[in-house]
C-alpha cells in the first residue's frame, strides 16, 4: 500500500533528520 510506503518513509525520514 502507498499508505504504508509514506510511513516507512516519514520514519526514515525522522531518523535521517537526527
Amino acid at each position: 500500500n502507498y499508505g504504508t510506503y509514506h510511513s516507512l518513509a516519514s520514519i526514515y525520514a525522522e531518523l535521517d533528520n537526527l
